[in-house]
């Protein structure tokens, strides 16, 4: 047993409970780390790539926007953020074209998105407020936002929400954490780590108990820990599987709180990255619309991954494919070999 009376017990070490983690110990309350798997960043998972100055972003990658909070901790943890630049271009039947063919579409949708009164599904939006068969490139441009952008189902998508985001994008600039965004997750352990936060790595947490004054956590090794508090900062996926063996059992139960949590939505994603020996995009090719290549950001296509995009305006040879909303859904767990030959 693992026991401390006045020790909060924060479960999963990505981002949410490293930050949560740093802000106590900082406070000076003693914590306790328990992390299921043997590393640390949850959905940021940097590792090494072909180049030491360039590594691989598997999981999250981008800062989206100019978030003080981000900010602030990159420069506390000495970091650089870059922005993010270059061309959006997008390939249809063959084609390439630039964003700026998407113009008139675009600002089509900008006016019936402004005119809708009342929140509702994305998919309805475009039933009730686009003709199927004469505006399909709206549609179409719709749905590659949606789901290849916002890793949205459209079932369930709420309107007002993916309006108030992309209609005020030019707000917010995207930015990339030089040396890879594990970078600040080693800085907010290391940061609660020298306060005195302890992390335990491979601990799957199986059960909680829990009264106003106390709480015992028991993992699926055997093993238990005991604290005043518990914070649980783990994904919403292994909260939603209530009736899985993969989830955590509360006792008492709190069913107001599961569902609530059954309401949250998120989207799955496939990423796929490929470091080149030479980057392709970068050369001079002689075709309608490929001048425009050579500072491709991203690249939107008809392809079974949609999207595509560089590491501009830096220049190492790697192009990064993202497949999300529904579609990746079918692609989860497929053997890495096989997703290449798609």
């Amino acid at each position: 047993m693992n026991n401390s009376s006045q020790a909060i017990i924060i479960i999963g070490a990505g981002a949410s409970g490293l930050m949560a983690a740093s802000l106590l110990t900082n406070a000076g309350k003693e914590v306790i780390i328990l992390e299921a798997r043997n590393r640390i960043g949850g959905r940021i998972y940097t590792v090494p790539g072909e180049l030491p100055s360039w590594p691989w972003e598997c999981g999250a990658e981008f800062v989206h926007g100019s978030l003080p909070e981000t900010l602030s901790l990159a420069k506390k943890a000495g970091l650089t953020l870059e922005s993010v630049g270059g061309n959006t271009l997008q390939m249809q039947g063959g084609k390439l074209l630039s964003m700026d063919h998407f113009g008139a579409q675009w600002q089509l949708i900008e006016e019936r998105l402004r005119r809708l009164k009342f929140d509702t599904t994305l998919a309805d939006f475009i039933r009730n407020n686009f003709e199927m068969e004469k505006e399909q490139e709206c549609i179409k441009l719709i749905q590659s936002y949606a789901e290849g952008y916002d890793a949205a189902d459209m079932e369930r998508a709420s309107t007002f929400a993916l309006r108030d985001e992309w209609l005020n994008e030019e707000n917010g600039t995207n930015f990339r954490v030089q040396g890879g965004y594990g970078k600040l997750m080693e800085f907010l352990l290391d940061n609660c780590s020298k306060a005195g936060a302890v992390i335990h790595f491979e601990q799957v947490v199986k059960e909680i108990h829990w009264n106003e004054k106390k709480v015992s956590v028991i993992c699926k090794n055997g093993s238990q820990w005991h604290g005043a508090q518990a914070i649980v900062a783990v994904p919403l996926g292994v909260l939603q599987q209530q009736k899985q063996k993969s989830t955590i059992s509360f006792f008492p139960a709190i069913p107001a709180q599961i569902k609530a949590i059954e309401g949250l939505g998120f989207g799955s994603v496939v990423k796929v990255i490929i470091d080149f020996e030479l980057s392709f995009w970068n050369l001079q090719i002689q075709k309608p619309g490929y001048s425009e290549m050579k500072q491709l950001g991203f690249l939107l296509s008809d392809a079974p991954i949609p999207t595509w995009w560089t590491q501009y305006p830096s220049t190492p040879n790697l192009l990064t494919g993202w497949l999300a909303g529904p579609s990746a859904i079918k692609w989860n767990g497929i053997d890495g070999a096989l997703i290449f030959e798609e």
